[in-house]
């Protein structure tokens, strides 16, 4: 890329002539528009704007704008645009269709700006410009050169149903650079989350990998580690610290493309402590200057090379049901570990030190958040260590939703339960969490559910229709079979439920 394209805004300004202020930055504006704030100013109504209308808004404390007929309020945006508030300025009051193509064509601003629709324009004759999102062969190419003179094409992801495009975009602070992601998704439904991953060698070489497809970066200038990597819906951030606070010219270049990625990263063990009398939960931190986005409900593989051979495993990270310090620990990831004594690999990941080296694998899987979309209640199936995925998720769906949640949890004594305390602690915290326990081998001092995962226990969950309802199911393989009979029995298609099985 010539240094004139990259260190450019297409409107020949610097980029970030204005840098933007603390707690304005792209993920910061996707939180507001997730906030329930009113943005649009219209209190959810759709309006009809005529031009005249249009025209009255143009100043920065009232500022609408139309886009391919619709009509948007962008004043709550001002101060997030990266360019700064004045190049937004010209687009106030008027259509400024024309003016977008010909500056930000790879935006998808439908999603960056849904929060901010008033209505449809009147009489609107200049619709946005279709074919700024082109097809290429390629599978998710990290397009590096986007200009106003020069877009190329752009990736896809096809298949019969669902088809993913992107286009890369940066900014930068004086402290700091962000690259910036916009999808273009045809589809509503993705089978599956997208794996990413980010490796930053030698301190200005990134690798950015999109499921398996990794292009090489190098920056203008050295940056630190970590970065923070947000995700959200369309849009992904990756965000660094440079290593020497000023303005760059342009963010790098583009060195080559489906370089190869390692499947196997070193991590540290940082934390080992007992949960049960056969259960441990230990900490690892990343040793290499890498990070994998974990989605929520995804699983790694855990490699540890005994005696020669290489024993390898699945588990899934969990995330801490309550605050209950856990920030103390200086852990990228935590596992939940049954030492089965003649397991695979357990018995050697139980009896772990203080800085032994486990290797990880990148995340796999392909549970993805949006089944949840429309739902009401979310029913949880958990046996023994099957808990470990349905923590994020009880934890991301009370933050994120208003879901109901009821876990119906499994296992052989009251010695086997892992986090009953935290457990019964968010049961206090809300009303929208709830959990039974239920033994097959109790002591007699166990008043609580005794038998074994069956039909009744199934419907008993079920208190919404299947429509409203969302089934999740993870423990072994046999639990898991009888779990997904009984809620097939009751009604329940393959949309409707998800069986954890890394």
């Amino acid at each position: 890329m010539s240094t004139s394209n990259s260190s450019s805004s297409a409107t020949g300004n610097p980029r970030n002539k204005t840098a933007l202020a603390p707690g304005k930055s792209l993920m910061d504006w996707v939180r507001l528009c997730n906030s329930g704030k009113d943005i649009s100013g219209t209190g959810g109504s759709v309006l009809s704007v005529s031009r005249e209308q249009l025209a009255l808004h143009n100043k920065k404390t009232d500022a609408w704008i139309a886009i391919g007929g619709i009509v948007y309020n962008i004043t709550e945006y001002m101060s997030f645009h990266p360019g700064g508030e004045e190049e937004l300025m010209r687009g106030v009051g008027i259509d400024a269709t024309k003016l977008f193509n010909q500056i930000h064509p790879w935006v998808n601003y439908e999603s960056l700006l849904k929060a901010c629709i008033i209505g449809r324009l009147e009489n609107n004759v200049t619709p946005i410009n279709s074919s700024t999102w082109i097809e290429s062969d390629r599978v998710l190419n990290l397009n590096s050169k986007l200009t106003a003179a020069s877009i190329s094409k752009i990736s896809s992801v096809n298949d019969e149903t669902n088809k993913i495009v992107f286009k890369m975009d940066w900014f930068q602070q004086t402290a700091s650079l962000s690259l910036i992601f916009y999808f273009k998704i045809n589809s509503i439904d993705i089978k599956s989350p997208f794996q990413v991953s980010v490796f930053l060698k030698q301190k200005k070489h990134l690798m950015i990998c999109f499921e398996q497809e990794t292009d090489l970066y190098e920056l203008e200038e050295d940056v630190r580690w970590p970065c923070s990597l947000k995700i959200h819906q369309t849009i992904i951030e990756i965000k660094l610290m440079k290593e020497l606070p000023k303005l760059w010219k342009s963010y790098g270049n583009k060195l080559k493309e489906n370089v190869n990625m390692d499947e196997f990263f070193r991590m540290k063990v940082v934390h080992v402590s007992d949960l049960t009398h056969d259960t441990k939960l230990i900490g690892l931190k990343y040793e290499d200057t890498v990070l994998h986005y974990m989605h929520i409900g995804h699983h790694v593989q855990l490699k540890k090379n005994v005696e020669g051979n290489e024993k390898i495993r699945s588990y899934t990270p969990v995330s801490f049901l309550v605050n209950s310090g856990s920030n103390k620990f200086d852990a990228s990831l935590f596992f939940v570990i049954k030492n089965y004594g003649c397991g695979k690999l357990s018995h050697i990941l139980c009896s772990s030190k203080i800085s032994d080296i486990i290797e990880m694998s990148r995340p796999k899987g392909t549970f993805n958040m949006m089944v949840l979309r429309n739902r009401q209640k979310l029913i949880l199936f958990a046996a023994g260590t099957g808990l470990t995925p349905m923590t994020s998720l009880i934890i991301w769906t009370l933050r994120s939703t208003r879901l109901n949640i009821s876990l119906t949890y499994f296992n052989k004594a009251e010695i086997d339960i892992i986090w009953e305390n935290d457990m019964n602690k968010l049961t206090t915290e809300t009303t929208r969490f709830q959990v039974t326990y239920v033994l097959s081998q109790p002591s007699s001092c166990w008043t609580g559910r005794t038998g074994l995962i069956d039909q009744n226990i199934v419907k008993s969950c079920i208190t919404n229709s299947i429509e409203e309802s969302y089934v999740c199911i993870c423990g072994p393989s046999e639990f898991n079979k009888l779990c997904i009979n009984y809620v097939t029995e009751c009604g329940f298609k393959e949309n409707d439920y998800h069986c954890f099985s890394g």
